[in-house]
């Protein structure tokens, strides 16, 4: 999975675009040219195509930059779920393990 998604700032709602290219249900892989703190509060808002979007609140718990790359990888724990999303979120992801596995498409 390698998705652009919506990243909002707790402390000043500022919006960022990232790539989220690993998710599970408790947290998610990031990739941004933005620089985020560990422990920061965040909220990541992922389309979930024809469904309505997810919109998660989480938290930044390892920071890792490579040599050379612009970019930063950051590892975020869900901590703010909306009640019945949390199921609705393992659905989506082991959808998109499904298609993976069988070359099929997600729309």
């Amino acid at each position: 999975m390698e998705e652009r998604a919506d990243l909002y700032r707790a402390k000043d709602q500022s919006k960022n675009t990232v790539i989220v290219y690993d998710l599970s249900a408790g947290g998610a892989c990031i990739s941004s040219e933005q620089r985020f703190a560990r422990g920061e509060d965040l909220t990541l808002t992922i389309s979930a195509g024809r469904s309505a979007a997810f919109t998660l609140g989480c938290s930044v718990i390892f920071v890792r930059q490579k040599p050379g790359r612009i970019h930063c990888d950051y590892g975020v724990q869900f901590v703010r779920v909306k009640p019945g999303d949390l199921e609705r979120l393992r659905t989506f992801v082991a959808s998109r393990d499904d298609a993976r596995h069988t070359t099929a498409a997600f729309i």
